[in-house]
């Protein structure tokens, strides 16, 4: 699924955030069954504006776009958001970034995640422990494991 990509290539310095999606994420939610239309699709960096944001009585609109939210059934499921691989997928910052799209009232999903094409990690709403986290070795040897968190079917 990968084409010959292996963690040195991925460590190397050219291999940015940019590449984590077309050559790692793109290629896996495609096999997860998501399209680019459709009931069951992923959308790619579809703007949100934060409600929240206010200075006194100003309100100061701030849009936030998380790289991709998965949907089943023509809802949210899931937020995935890419992170080159110099970047943790358990660096708090980075998890609290990703939560703070997955908690966006237009979004409400129960979990989300963070790829930085070494590592797959996944977060429930609840706990910002991960519930799953998968090296990019064994993305294909335990392909049936992110199957089980990633699928429509499973999101549903």
């Amino acid at each position: 699924m990968f084409h010959g990509i292996d963690r040195s290539v991925i460590e190397h310095e050219s291999f940015k955030e940019d590449s984590v999606r077309e050559l790692i994420i793109a290629p896996m939610i495609a096999k997860l069954g998501y399209g680019a239309v459709g009931s069951n699709r992923a959308a790619r960096s579809a703007a949100l504006k934060n409600p929240f944001i206010r200075v006194g009585t100003r309100e100061h609109p701030v849009t936030i776009i998380p790289d991709y939210m998965l949907y089943a059934d023509n809802r949210p499921v899931f937020v995935l958001d890419a992170k080159a691989p110099n970047q943790s997928t358990i660096d708090p910052k980075h998890v609290q970034q990703t939560y703070s799209y997955a908690f966006h009232p237009e979004v409400k999903v129960a979990e989300f995640g963070l790829c930085n094409g070494l590592e797959l990690t996944i977060f429930d709403m609840d706990s910002f422990e991960p519930v799953f986290s998968l090296p990019f070795e064994e993305f294909e040897s335990r392909w049936g494991d992110i199957e089980k968190y990633l699928t429509p079917r499973y999101l549903l």
